[in-house]
């Protein structure tokens, strides 16, 4: 099922979802990765595009540097945070 096929409140929660886990993210140093890479900030866009097609109001997303959080390799992050 496309975006375009959503309710209105479909998009707005499934793109504020998108948000916490991003502060998730955040909140425990990216130990857990709940999301990152291209494919979901394509996929937050295309949302965001939808909103902004459908004059829905919604605070957008700030991704920030995650790679300092995460590192080049998010795999060799400890989960004391400190690389092994």
């Amino acid at each position: 099922m496309g975006i375009e096929l959503l309710s209105d409140k479909s998009i707005l929660r499934y793109y504020e979802q998108i948000r916490q886990q991003l502060a998730a993210d955040l909140a425990t140093e990216n130990r857990f990765r709940l999301v990152g890479g291209e494919a979901v900030k394509q996929r937050t866009e295309r949302l965001r595009m939808e909103i902004d097609r459908r004059r829905l109001r919604c605070d957008p997303i700030e991704w920030g540097d995650l790679s300092e959080i995460r590192g080049t390799d998010p795999a060799t992050k400890s989960p004391a945070g400190e690389r092994d």
